[in-house]
């Protein structure tokens, strides 16, 4: 039997490990999914090894809520959702549900200047050099999502001859399927090194339970802010979801830039991705498109009401994109533009990111946000 820990302390059983202090609040998040994925760690300890590939003793340790602290400098520790460890094996595992993107490690020295978070980061690269014998710069890593910087380091910190960095996802969208397959293939072509380090995608589907169906639907008609005694009942009666099969996508050898390969081009990206996670670029167009309505975009249903949900404690969200304001990214990070139509759009008007100064009126904020096609 696999040994069970929240953090480091030892739990006896699932039913013991879901009344830990898990944010368990909203059933959008990604926690609820994972640990009901988990509810037998016995019997899927056993089909998940299989799945991805990797043999694991029956008797491994599987830590939820693992930390991993800074090595250098001052800062919040890792979170990896669960870290199954064995003698020689270190697999972290990190569940996506609902959640937006994160912030690249470009834009996340911005809004964190100074040496400390310079040395913090080093430290993470430090660990993933020593593991995996790349030696990593802080200009290699910029377009990487700074969450797999830390979520990697954490797996690389445990001594071990294979380690494993896995993002699991739950009834994933096309566009988030692109968006971590991305994300795992920029580090990938990075570090990848088969004998040492794998980078895997995880993807399974859920059948929702009708009575973890009507939580979400509560969410959605704002009816309360904390399902989290419903959720752990649920969790507790094995009664969130049935799952799918898995589809397990490596990345463990990097693409070279000489093969031969014809990748099919999606026009639809996310705005700060279009941007070049660039908070200038993303303000000017935010900006543009909404004066001279450009229409050619859509959001998914969840990232929408995310957003109306942080419009009703700051209306900011809605009417500060300037270049400094935090709610640039906001948007452009949940924000999907066709790209083929907005490059077509932005010659055809006249579009300066330089000197473009636009700052449309509240009315027609609100009348264009409330025209996003909701996926």
């Amino acid at each position: 039997m696999p040994i069970l820990r929240y953090l480091n302390e030892v739990v006896p059983d699932f039913n013991a490990l879901i009344h830990q202090p898990f944010n368990l609040n909203s059933p959008y998040r990604s926690t609820v999914p994972h640990l009901s994925y988990w509810s037998n760690p016995a019997n899927r300890l056993t089909d998940f090894s299989n799945s991805i590939g990797v043999a694991v003793p029956s008797e491994a340790e599987l830590t939820f809520e693992s930390l991993t602290h800074p090595i250098m400098g001052m800062g919040n520790p890792s979170h990896t959702d669960l870290m199954i460890v064995s003698p020689g094996l270190a697999i972290g595992v990190e569940a996506k549900y609902t959640e937006p993107p994160y912030a690249d490690v470009r834009y996340w020295l911005e809004i964190n200047p100074g040496e400390n978070a310079l040395l913090v980061l080093q430290g993470w690269l430090q660990l993933i050099s020593d593991a995996t014998g790349c030696q990593l710069t802080l200009e290699q890593v910029q377009n990487c999502t700074y969450q797999l910087i830390h979520r990697t380091a954490s797996v690389c910190s445990v001594e071990a001859v294979r380690r494993v960095v896995v993002y699991h996802c739950f009834d994933v969208t096309e566009l988030q399927r692109r968006y971590y397959t991305n994300q795992l293939q920029t580090l990938a072509n990075l570090i990848a090194q088969p004998t040492k380090i794998q980078l895997l995608l995880v993807t399974t589907t859920m059948s929702k339970s009708a009575p973890y169906s009507r939580l979400q639907e509560r969410w959605d008609a704002n009816e309360g802010r904390d399902f989290s005694v419903e959720i752990r009942n649920l969790l507790s009666e094995d009664n969130i979801a049935e799952f799918g099969d898995p589809v397990v996508t490596s990345f463990e050898t990097a693409l070279l830039p000489n093969e031969d390969v014809i990748l099919e081009q999606d026009p639809w990206v996310f705005l700060w991705e279009y941007a070049n996670h660039n908070p200038l670029t993303a303000s000017r167009l935010l900006n543009f498109m909404c004066s001279e309505g450009f229409q050619n975009l859509r959001i998914a249903k969840a990232d929408m009401q995310y957003l109306n949900e942080q419009f009703a404690l700051n209306e900011g969200v809605r009417y500060s994109w300037a270049i400094n304001s935090r709610f640039v990214q906001m948007n452009a990070q949940r924000l999907q533009i066709n790209s083929t139509a907005l490059n077509a759009f932005l010659e055809d008007n006249g579009f300066d990111v330089v000197n473009g100064r636009h700052n449309p009126q509240r009315g027609r904020r609100d009348n264009w946000i409330n025209n996003w096609a909701q996926v």
